[in-house]
């Protein structure tokens, strides 16, 4: 079997995101060659080879969105685009920056799998949850602690492993380790973070999760106030709350929380005015009191050389497409 399919195909058992990105068409001089293929991961490594450096670099930046949103895009690189900063969502158009020249055009398709929901404790309502969530399209984990003996380290760690970037997580300890089940989630970017709490426990928690570093809201009590009491009810109510948060962001009515952290990370290479992400980038430096990011060596030297040149009238930090 071709090594990047079979690579694709580990990565699917395993219920690992990935990116498939595929050459369709190009036109020389370039190194890429139609069919070639090339598996991405969240963490940017590469299985397969689609292009130079700098084609492999754009298409990373590409393979995020693609991750954060879980939407498909046509990539072209061109040595003569029209506007190189122009998106229409699905088909973007950027400047080839490789010194042979020639165009590139890449098909990058996102194979995210089933969301991660993630289920802390053993109550009634926690195995309602687990019980109820087996008939939704969701890869499930359930974390649970001995209550006898608590190892609170343990948690930390058991979280940290089941919980990727983007997925659900639920809280149903009824107390008993829901403000340690909420500070080791700290710092992850999570679609959903819910509390099984009653109102006064949700305020204290809520108090004790604000803070302006956190990655997003905490939802205390879970669920929407569907009124039941019943241990399956409130599972429900937990599951229909899950459901409409992800089918929003699918939809693209609601950004996802990836795509949010996303968009802050990205600036403008002041030089050749792409989007480069300033936490991947190899390129950047320090001048007048900014962290500025480069999508390359020229472009870096370029600006360093003079400065002034180019930061009139810049939209350092410009929003993603």
């Amino acid at each position: 079997m071709d090594s990047v399919l079979a690579e694709a195909a580990r990565l699917e058992s395993q219920g690992t995101p990935y990116c498939m990105a595929t050459v369709v068409r190009t036109v020389r001089p370039t190194s890429a060659i139609v069919g070639a293929r090339a598996v991405v991961k969240t963490n940017h490594e590469v299985s397969g080879y689609v292009g130079g450096e700098c084609t492999r670099n754009i298409m990373l930046e590409v393979a995020d969105l693609a991750f954060a949103d879980g939407q498909s895009r046509l990539l072209i690189l061109s040595p003569n685009p029209q506007d190189p900063t122009v998106t229409d969502g699905q088909v973007i158009v950027k400047a080839m920056t490789c010194h042979s020249g020639g165009t590139v055009e890449l098909f990058i398709e996102p194979h995210l799998g089933d969301p991660r929901l993630i289920v802390v404790g053993n109550s009634p309502i926690a195995r309602a949850l687990m019980a109820a969530a087996q008939t939704l399209p969701f890869a499930i984990t359930q974390v649970v602690l001995d209550e006898q003996r608590l190892d609170l380290e343990l948690l930390g760690n058991e979280l940290r492993q089941a919980v990727l970037p983007g997925s659900y997580v639920v809280v149903a300890t009824m107390g008993q380790y829901d403000d340690s089940a909420i500070d080791a989630l700290r710092g992850i970017p999570l679609s959903y973070l819910g509390i099984v709490a009653s109102p006064r426990r949700g305020k204290l928690l809520k108090e004790r999760w604000a803070n302006p570093q956190d990655n997003m809201g905490l939802d205390a009590p879970a669920g929407l106030n569907l009124g039941g009491q019943h241990p399956g009810e409130i599972a429900i109510s937990i599951l229909a709350q899950v459901v409409g948060l992800r089918r929003k962001r699918h939809d693209g009515r609601e950004p996802s929380v990836l795509l949010q952290k996303l968009r802050q990370a990205y600036v403008e290479d002041p030089v050749c005015h792409m989007q480069v992400n300033l936490d991947t980038t190899l390129y950047k430096g320090e001048w007048n009191g900014r962290i500025w990011g480069f999508c390359c060596l020229p472009c870096q030297e370029s600006f360093f050389n003079h400065p002034e040149q180019f930061t009139s009238d810049l939209n350092q930090g410009k929003e993603l497409s």
